[in-house]
C-alpha cells in the first residue's frame, strides 16, 4: 500500500518555535501542507494535540490593534483558531463582532453626501474600512475626506428677491399687512424670488396683483406722495 504523498515530508527547522502557538490549520495555511502532515509535526514537536492555542496569551497590542477586525482578519493575522480570537476579544473587553448593516444604494448614498467617513461607520458600529467596502459594493463614490474631519460647506449666497416689478411690490406690502400674501412660480410653488403671488389660494401675475389691490382699496399714488 503506497503511502499519500507528503505523509513524510520533514518538519521546517524553525516550525518548533514558529509552530508552538499555532493551530492545525493555521500550520496548513503557513505551510501549506495538509492535515495530516500538520498533525504529525506537531506531534514531533511535542506540542499537545486538539486545541493548541486555546490558551495562547493575547499580545499587549491587540486591543488597539484589532479593534475593528473581524473574527476572520484576527485568526488570519496571528494565525490562531477562532476560538483564540473570541476568547481574545472577550478578554479585551470587545463586544460581540458587528454584523455588517443591510443599507440600500439610496441610503449608502445619503451616508455618503451628509457625513464623513469615519461619522458613517461610528453610526452603524463598524470600521471606516468596512464602510468604504459598502461603499465600493453598491458603486456609491465618497468625495469627503477620510480623515474624520468635518468638510467644510461651502458657504451659499442667499440673493435678495428680485423685483420684477415695483408697482406689484408695493401691492404686495400694503396687501400682506391684512391678509398672507407670498411669492411664488408660475405654478404656485413658494419661491422668494418668483415672479408671481399666492394670494387667496389663487396665482396673481403682477397686473392682476395691483388691479386686485386697487380694488381692495389701495391708492398707490396716495402711498408714494406720502413715502415722498
Amino acid at each position: 500500500m503506497t503511502n499519500k504523498p507528503g505523509v513524510y515530508l520533514k518538519a521546517p527547522d524553525d516550525f518548533a518555535d514558529l509552530g508552538k502557538g499555532m493551530s492545525v490549520k493555521a500550520v496548513c495555511r503557513k505551510w501549506g501542507v495538509g492535515m495530516t502532515v500538520a498533525q504529525r509535526w506537531r506531534r514531533e514537536a511535542g506540542f499537545v494535540t486538539g486545541k493548541s492555542c486555546a490558551f495562547k496569551h493575547m499580545p499587549d497590542d491587540f486591543p488597539e490593534a484589532a479593534k475593528a477586525m473581524s473574527v476572520k482578519a484576527i485568526c488570519h493575522k496571528w494565525s490562531i483558531s477562532d476560538d483564540t480570537a473570541r476568547r481574545w476579544r472577550k478578554e479585551a473587553g470587545f463586544g460581540r463582532p458587528t454584523k455588517m448593516p443591510v443599507l440600500s444604494p439610496q441610503q449608502l448614498q445619503h451616508l455618503a453626501d451628509t457625513m464623513t467617513l469615519k461619522e458613517a461607520a461610528a453610526q452603524y458600529g463598524i470600521s471606516d474600512r468596512s464602510m468604504s467596502k459598502l461603499y465600493r459594493a453598491a458603486g456609491v463614490v465618497h468625495k469627503q475626506k477620510r480623515s474624520g474631519r468635518v468638510v467644510a460647506l461651502k458657504r451659499v449666497h442667499v440673493r435678495p428677491p428680485v423685483i420684477h416689478s415695483a408697482v406689484a411690490q408695493y401691492a404686495k406690502d400694503w396687501i400682506q399687512r391684512e391678509e398672507p400674501i407670498w411669492r411664488c412660480r408660475e405654478d404656485g410653488a413658494y419661491d422668494y424670488a418668483g415672479a408671481w403671488f399666492r394670494f387667496r389660494g389663487r396665482v396673481w401675475d403682477g397686473a392682476a396683483l395691483v388691479q386686485k389691490a386697487r380694488d381692495m382699496g389701495w391708492v398707490p399714488e396716495l402711498a408714494w406722495s406720502v413715502a415722498a
